[in-house]
């Protein structure tokens, strides 16, 4: 039976959320589940260099794997979230399937959060049929592989990407859709190809893209279409195409939804944080020293209070980032400076 959910048109969900009654819901959903989203680099590795990708440009880049007891150590501390429970997301600035001991820690974290959704994302290039039938067999209701395609032909996706890997990437994505189909436990599970929109990307090409992808998608798969974001200002977008032309600044809703953790066991509010500069303040502390719960909640108060004073040149990661446009603006302006705050 389906849901209500996927009963609505696409066009009246995407009218619903920029209703303000829309932004209220999202309100109360912070005020119950602080944070939600968790995500975990396993590893920061990468097969290939990415124009719209900071860790090509970042200096003194440790490179590495995620110790497994480490990981280990983090799943334990998550036990202290009593109300996370959007997902916990595998990936960071490097590619997941290059982590050697990623369907460990798949199943791992399946055992001891059952309930949790796992949540991958790749750029498909190692996602031959070994690893789609390893992934399928662990992963189901719930999870969701995200292939990051970005582009609909060869030529885009080399400029983006810095490789000539698209048609092996579309073949293994066409491949894992097919092979989710011979397990009932897969089909439940969510295959979300993305798009990136650049600054030559036509109306026209997503409109293909789209079509020529949903033809062998489930009805809860999905097509992403995402803008390029700046990375805390690491990647110039002046030439890619970005949120730019967004909204005008209001505190990024990340500080109050996400927790990130670097291979390295760095604690960050967001998702930006895995492109810090030297002595960031974005960098909470480590999970190898304290207790992950600890952490965030002694570290994040004063970077969310910077945000709802709109003082983001406080932190210099936040001056130069768009994250915050990439997600609804559920904050309102506040009139009144008794209050204290700009943004309540």
């Amino acid at each position: 039976m389906k849901s209500f959910r996927t009963l609505i048109p696409e066009p009246v969900i995407k009218t619903i959320k920029k209703t303000f009654l829309y932004n209220l819901y999202l309100r109360r959903q912070l005020s119950l589940r602080l944070p939600y989203a968790i995500n975990i680099e396993l590893t920061n590795k990468c097969n290939l260099s990415c124009i719209m990708c900071p860790r090509p440009k970042l200096k003194d880049l440790k490179v590495g794997d995620m110790d497994f007891e480490l990981f280990e150590k983090i799943l334990d501390d998550l036990r202290l979230f009593t109300n996370w429970n959007a997902g916990l997301t595998l990936v960071g600035l490097g590619e997941p399937l290059m982590y050697p001991r990623l369907e460990d820690a798949i199943t791992l974290a399946k055992k001891i959060y059952p309930q949790i959704p796992v949540i991958l994302n790749t750029n498909g290039v190692l996602l031959n049929k070994e690893r789609s039938y390893a992934l399928t067999r662990l992963m189901g209701a719930g999870d969701c592989i995200y292939i990051s395609l970005n582009a609909s032909n060869a030529a885009t996706y080399k400029w983006l990407m810095g490789a000539d890997k698209y048609d092996l990437v579309v073949h293994n994505t066409k491949q894992l859709l097919s092979i989710r189909k011979t397990s009932k436990n897969a089909q439940k599970m969510k295959v979300n190809i993305q798009i990136f929109i650049t600054k030559n990307t036509s109306a026209s090409e997503i409109r293909e893209f789209k079509n020529f992808w949903t033809q062998s998608m489930l009805p809860h798969d999905e097509v992403s279409v995402q803008n390029i974001a700046s990375w805390s200002g690491v990647v110039d977008t002046q030439d890619l195409g970005s949120y730019a032309k967004g909204p005008k600044r209001y505190p990024c809703i990340q500080l109050w939804t996400t927790l990130a953790i670097d291979h390295l066991g760095y604690v960050y509010p967001c998702c930006g944080g895995f492109a810090p500069q030297k002595d960031s303040p974005l960098i909470l502390g480590n999970v190898r020293e304290e207790p992950l719960a600890e952490i965030y909640s002694k570290g994040v108060s004063n970077i969310r209070n910077a945000h709802l004073n709109d003082e983001y040149d406080s932190i210099p990661e936040c001056a130069n980032c768009d994250f915050y446009a990439k997600y609804p603006n559920i904050w309102i302006r506040n009139r009144l400076p008794i209050i204290g705050k700009k943004w309540i």
